[in-house]
């Protein structure tokens, strides 16, 4: 079922996207109107290309994305010092709580419990003691479990800094770069 007018807009309005979504639609218009369509039939299809570009958030797809990411990290650096966490489980607790985040941005009352099933079967499907340990922290307190996983995030992106000698290993550390913020900005009271 297509959104109505009023949906649409005051969620375009709360995901900050109304502005970029009415230039959008306004120039749809526009083009529609210069090729001969009616004004009222020109607005109706730029209403709708509007929102085949500026979809509702899907918290199944987004969290799919993510649940699916978590098996390609980005880089692995070449030297995996004693007592510290591989990027491969950094990165798969990372995407695995992205997919988390993706139901919790969600309002409706069964999505808590999506997300937590989520956590649960990426649990389950992992056999890295330390994936495993920082998953089930999550379950029990996020803002902890995003303490340790930037700490472990930070202290890899700093080995990766010092590897980086392509522009694909700086491509990887910029897009670590991105996620640590996210950590980062997820609770506010997260410590460095």
């Amino acid at each position: 079922m297509q959104e109505s007018k009023i949906v649409a807009t005051k969620r375009l309005q709360a995901e900050g996207h109304w502005n970029e979504a009415s230039l959008y639609r306004e120039g749809i218009r526009e083009t529609l109107r210069s090729e001969g369509m009616t004004r009222k039939e020109a607005n109706r299809v730029a209403w709708e290309k509007m929102l085949e570009v500026f979809p509702p958030f899907d918290a199944e797809e987004e969290a799919a994305h993510w649940l699916c990411a978590c098996y390609f990290p980005p880089a692995e650096a070449e030297d995996v010092k004693a007592g510290q966490p591989s990027l491969e489980d950094v990165w798969y607790v990372l995407c695995t709580w992205k997919g988390y985040q993706a139901y919790q941005r969600q309002e409706e009352e069964q999505q808590p419990l999506q997300g937590l099933l989520l956590v649960e079967y990426a649990h389950h499907q992992n056999s890295s003691a330390q994936a495993r340990a920082w998953l089930s922290i999550l379950l029990e307190n996020e803002q902890r479990f995003s303490s340790e996983v930037v700490e472990a995030l930070s202290a890899r992106i700093e080995q990766l800094v010092q590897e980086a000698k392509t522009e694909d290993q700086q491509a990887v550390v910029t897009e670590l770069r991105a996620h640590e913020q996210g950590l980062l900005g997820a609770t506010p009271a997260a410590a460095r």
